[in-house]
């Protein structure tokens, strides 16, 4: 994981299209796209409708809702040339194009979708403004984005970390260097209400299992965002200390091949004796540890769908799946006050 601070770069279009051809945002979970399928389902219903994945990436979910929902017309549009002809290689049957192609051919449509594009963009209101100037009338949207609603595993932790959220946007220290802010809901549903839309289903994720699951995901994950020195005070040092011997436990014990590559490595740099001997000694611990490592790791992920299934109308998760739909417009004054 990077801990960086994002730095707008000079050419927004470059900086993508460098990302895309590593592989950015190029594979997702199936417990993933099985959650963003079901809320689509929710607003999608059996209408057939022209739905914009915007900000569509190499084209992951626009493939996977079409695919599950055969009566859309899914289209698809990004910034990144780069990604658009990968999405075209892979999904031949839909359609794909820029935005400012899609503005000059002055096709609308009836549902527009976002998988974590607003966290991204430089001028939220810009960028809000054009996606509800892409939607014929009475159009909707989709938004799903990282959460900064209060109460999260994850938000309980970062609060404790000086330097934890960072800036106006309130990001987290550890996220993505492409991301500008972590919105509460009201923060999103405040400006598209200026535009006319109302929130009208809101379900949430990663309250707590999920939160886990995702953070003892990778074991240099689990220790980087647990930097103990950082705390804010003599508790939140001791708070930090207990979450990372927590997480880093869970993360080794899903995941023992990450530290028998460590100690590989620390062998073959010929790090000294000791860790020679924590070499030998952990060859025959590993084995015993990969039986165990795959129930836990299917544990945590059935405790997160339960989760899923159980507290998603609860606010406080660390991800945000919103439903907008267009109002008259006295509703939408009062909403966008």
């Amino acid at each position: 994981m990077q801990v960086v601070t994002v730095r707008q770069e000079t050419d927004l279009v470059d900086y993508y299209d460098r990302r895309y051809q590593d592989g950015y945002m190029d594979r997702w979970e199936s417990v993933k796209v099985d959650k963003v399928l079901e809320f689509v389902g929710e607003a999608v219903g059996n209408r057939p409708l022209r739905l914009l994945d915007y900000g569509c990436g190499t084209g992951e979910f626009a493939g996977a809702i079409s695919r599950r929902f055969p009566q859309l017309e899914v289209w698809g549009c990004d910034l990144s040339p780069e990604a658009l002809a990968r999405a075209r290689r892979k999904h031949p049957g839909l359609r794909f194009a820029t935005t400012a192609e899609l503005q000059e051919s002055r096709t609308r449509f009836d549902l527009l979708f976002t998988h974590h594009v607003i966290e991204h963009v430089f001028d939220l209101e810009a960028t809000l403004a054009e996606m509800a100037a892409l939607l014929a009338p009475g159009g909707e949207m989709v938004h799903i984005l990282p959460c900064g609603n209060p109460g999260s595993l994850e938000q309980r932790l970062v609060a404790r970390i000086e330097g934890g959220i960072e800036g106006e946007g309130r990001r987290f220290f550890f996220e993505d260097p492409g991301h500008l802010r972590r919105l509460t809901s009201d923060d999103l549903a405040r400006p598209l209400g200026r535009h006319g839309f109302a929130l009208r289903r809101a379900w949430y994720a990663n309250q707590s299992w999920g939160g886990v699951r995702w953070l003892t995901a990778n074991l240099a994950d689990a220790a980087e965002i647990t930097p103990v020195a950082r705390g804010r005070n003599p508790g939140d040092r001791l708070a930090l200390a207990a979450y990372r011997s927590g997480l880093v436990g869970l993360a080794l014990l899903r995941h023992p091949g990450a530290l028998w590559r460590r100690l590989r490595r620390a062998d073959r740099r010929r790090f000294g004796p000791v860790k020679r001997a924590a070499y030998l000694a952990a060859w025959p611990v590993l084995g015993v540890l990969r039986w165990p490592s795959t129930l836990l790791d299917v544990g945590l992920t059935r405790l997160a769908e339960a989760e899923w299934r159980d507290r998603r109308e609860q606010p406080h998760g660390s991800e945000m799946y919103l439903y907008f739909v267009s109002q008259g417009p006295e509703e939408a004054a009062g909403a966008g006050r």
